[in-house]
């Protein structure tokens, strides 16, 4: 065998572009809509990253806790249930313990009461105020994703020139 001699500290094989999720896929819709709520900030990161690089596997059948037995786990690389994560305030991936809160846990927080306020707001309003509210409120959301994708975080996926990448299909 012979050996290929390099030059430098540079790696054999070069990323040309970055990568990009099939935008028409369900699975690619329902790993990012999944949340990631009872993690640590290093498993929640560890997560954000399967998911943004397409290596995040949901789980097809609840799976059993650790803890107390029961199937109750629905999230993938979880090892310990939510009730028993917050029970005796452990990761729900590494159960390591934690002092503070956990990372998913308040921004869903902020999120829910978000909305439950937005909730009771809107049923006060006549219909065509709550339809203009949903109409900024989803363009809004279609600013954020083209931002999102300017900044080129591998999250949305948006090809200027309409190719389709086959490779990333969920056909398995």
């Amino acid at each position: 065998m012979t050996q290929i001699r390099r030059d430098g500290p540079k790696p054999r094989h070069q990323n040309d572009y970055a990568f990009k999720h099939n935008k028409a896929s369900k699975l690619t819709a329902k790993i990012l809509s999944t949340p990631n709520v009872g993690l640590c900030k290093r498993c929640h990161d560890i997560i954000e990253w399967k998911k943004a690089y397409r290596k995040y596997k949901p789980l097809t059948q609840p799976r059993r806790c650790n803890v107390c037995q029961q199937k109750t786990i629905t999230l993938a690389y979880h090892v310990i249930c939510d009730a028993c994560a917050k029970k005796q305030k452990k990761c729900a991936k590494c159960c390591e313990s934690y002092d503070d809160k956990l990372v998913g846990d308040e921004q869903l927080a902020d999120e829910i009461q978000s909305l439950e306020e937005l909730e009771r707001q809107m049923s006060t309003m006549s219909l065509r105020k709550q339809h203009n509210i949903m109409r900024e409120a989803e363009k809004l959301a279609e600013e954020d994703r083209k931002k999102d994708a300017k900044d080129g975080n591998g999250l949305d996926n948006d090809d200027s020139d309409g190719d389709s990448d086959d490779e990333f299909s969920d056909d398995e």
